[in-house]
């Protein structure tokens, strides 16, 4: 899995109160210690865009906290 499928993914199962759990090797990829910015896009069009600019945690970890359900307007 790469980082935007992993980002789409964990949208996704947010809307629906679930939670995305990465497999082994996706989670062996992205361990470093790295920060992460997302850009969110419909149709082509700018919907929005959140990051870190330092690195907090595992890479896989910190997608899936900048894409998750405390950034998303309810």
């Amino acid at each position: 899995m790469n980082l935007p499928q992993l980002a789409r993914k964990t949208i996704e199962l947010s809307f629906k109160n679930k939670t995305f759990e990465p497999d082994e090797e996706t989670k062996r990829k992205y361990k470093s210690f790295q920060s992460s910015f997302v850009t969110l896009t419909i149709n082509g069009e700018l919907r929005g865009c959140i990051g870190s600019l330092l690195p907090r945690q595992e890479l896989y970890k910190d997608v899936q906290k900048v894409v998750g359900t405390d950034y998303i307007p309810q």
